[in-house]
């Protein structure tokens, strides 16, 4: 079992950059919808029973600068592979 959880970090590697990516896109051109907004945790987003942020805000990251996702995915890489 264990084995095949392992398989699992790159693809959610995969899926956190590949988000990434679109967020700087739509961070710096404009792009609706705003993943950042959308998939980010906020207090008034959970109250108005938009309860997917608890779980979507961990594929969200800074689209200003790239040591956010960075050292994230080091960490996740680094744990991934150890749990």
């Amino acid at each position: 079992m264990r084995d095949k959880l392992k398989n699992i970090t790159p693809w959610m590697i995969v899926v956190c950059v590949l988000i990434w990516v679109y967020q700087v896109v739509s961070y710096r051109y404009g792009f609706s919808p705003d993943l950042t907004e959308v998939l980010g945790l906020s207090l008034n987003g959970v109250k108005d029973w938009e309860l997917w942020r608890l779980v979507t805000n961990i594929f969200a990251h800074d689209p200003t600068g790239v040591f956010h996702i960075l050292f994230n995915m080091a960490g996740v890489w680094y744990l991934g592979n150890r749990l």
